[in-house]
């Protein structure tokens, strides 16, 4: 009872307090590259918005791959850190992907570039 309780709250919760909105992402790679290794390169997708992080968002890369952002990150994470999700370490190329969120908004896909040693963000809003 709790469950569905709890349950039921989160989702009023996300569309009460959301503005779904298609949206726009911005990608920038630094300078450093991820712990590890030096052959793949790194990719961190995160979101400013409190709604959507706790909404469950799941980025679905073209290579299969996917992950859950479970919490929201205030600005983008340092070192290309994934505490959050929406992390992947992958081999260098050109991947597109798609977002999905266990609530009605809708939230634009798009491609990627990972280099070797790259550490690239992508915020989802």
């Amino acid at each position: 009872m709790k469950f569905i309780l709890s349950f039921s709250l989160l989702i009023f919760s996300c569309a009460l307090f959301s503005s779904c909105k298609k949206s726009s992402s911005s990608t920038y790679t630094s300078t450093y590259g991820p712990t590890g290794s030096t052959t793949k390169g790194t990719v961190v997708f995160w979101t400013p918005d409190a709604t959507i992080g706790s909404c469950g968002v799941t980025i679905h890369l073209s290579n299969g791959d996917q992950s859950l952002i479970t919490a929201p990150y205030p600005i983008a994470p340092p070192n290309c850190s994934g505490a959050y999700g929406g992390y992947f370490n992958v081999d260098p190329g050109n991947y597109t992907y798609t977002v999905t969120s266990t609530g009605s908004c809708t939230i634009a896909g798009g491609s990627v570039s990972i280099a070797t040693g790259s550490c690239n963000y992508v915020k989802v809003l």
